[in-house]
């Protein structure tokens, strides 16, 4: 009698746990999901509060349906590692420089060299084919943050025409390499946080970077002279979440994102960024650094080289993408 009792609750007990398992995963379902992200600058740096004001905004078009919860910096996890640590799974989103993961994807810093505003991409369709060149990569594409503001070359020495930046140690990053090479300069790649040592001790002659930050987190103007007023290329950070976690939204739910990114938030950051680097601009020169124009000539001729030269490199890349992505980016 006792073994047919401890039968009839071992099978109920079994029944139970069948009926809990469809539950528990429909529950599951049913919970917003969260996404952990990185940037790859710390907190209190401008370009990272784009990022940091699209998660608020993100937060409150989104709840109860999906979060994002930006725990940090490269503090968190190095810049270099974010693009593989997103694909792995390690944290769920990034947002990252998209110079930084070339190795992974040869034409990710393209959209630096367009010369289009942000109306202009979003038309152009290049959007929908980024996204399907990084699924084939294993990462999911969102879009871009901290888009739009103009990168200058910076020095120590007075010039009055491109060709003085010859024989000159410049400091850059990936992307610039190109164009510096191209001026006949010796190209240094250092991190941001090195610049101001680098500068103060004559390990560079000058260097390229954007206005944004300039003054407030890096004290840059402490150490340098001059500013060529001739922007080039656009800032442009990607924000890269993991496939695997991106599937956890429905359907439905992750074209409303992407469509809201593209339609509402970006429009609205453009208009912001865009008055924010200028303002930026404006406290670099009242910091002392000197604004040197080029005569015409100089300047169209200055321009030229930096989109060109960028180009070129990218196609030697990937032939077949370059000139197809320059097509949709490039006026």
């Amino acid at each position: 009698m006792g073994n047919k009792r401890l039968h009839a609750i071992v099978i109920g007990f079994c029944f139970l746990c069948l009926l809990a398992v469809p539950l528990s995963v429909a529950w599951a379902q049913s919970q917003p999901v969260k996404f952990k992200a990185v940037t790859f600058l710390p907190k209190g740096n401008p370009t990272a509060a784009s990022f940091g004001r699209m998660v608020d905004a993100f937060n409150e078009n989104f709840k109860g349906k999906a979060s994002m919860e930006w725990v940090g910096g490269p503090e968190v996890i190095p810049e270099a590692q974010l693009h593989e640590s997103v694909r792995s799974g390690m944290i769920d989103m990034v947002a990252t420089s998209s110079a930084l993961y070339k190795a992974l994807l040869p034409v990710s810093d393209a959209l630096m060299f367009s010369n289009k505003n942000h109306e202009e991409i979003e038309a152009s369709g290049f959007n929908p084919m980024f996204a399907d060149l990084h699924k084939k990569i294993g990462i999911t594409y969102i879009g871009e943050v901290g888009f739009g503001q103009p990168f200058y070359l910076y020095t120590k020495f007075p010039l009055k025409s491109p060709k003085e930046v010859a024989g000159k140690k410049i400091r850059v990053f990936p992307a610039i390499t190109p164009f510096v090479t191209a001026l006949k300069a010796a190209p240094v790649n250092m991190v941001m946080p090195e610049i101001y040592t680098a500068m103060e001790r004559g390990v560079v002659d000058g260097f390229v970077m954007a206005t944004i930050g300039f003054v407030q987190s890096f004290a840059w103007h402490e150490v340098t002279k001059y500013m060529v007023n001739h922007g080039f290329y656009r800032g442009s950070v990607a924000v890269l979440a993991n496939p695997k976690r991106w599937e956890q939204l429905p359907k439905g739910l992750q074209l409303e994102i992407i469509e809201w990114k593209a339609k509402v938030w970006d429009p609205k950051e453009d208009k912001y960024y865009t008055a924010f680097a200028q303002g930026q601009t404006k406290l670099v020169w009242e910091k002392g650094v000197k604004p040197v124009e080029f005569s015409p000539d100089e300047a169209q001729a200055f321009l030229k080289l930096a989109y060109d030269s960028a180009w070129t490199k990218m196609a030697e890349r990937s032939p077949d993408l370059a000139l197809k992505i320059k097509a949709m980016l490039v006026k």
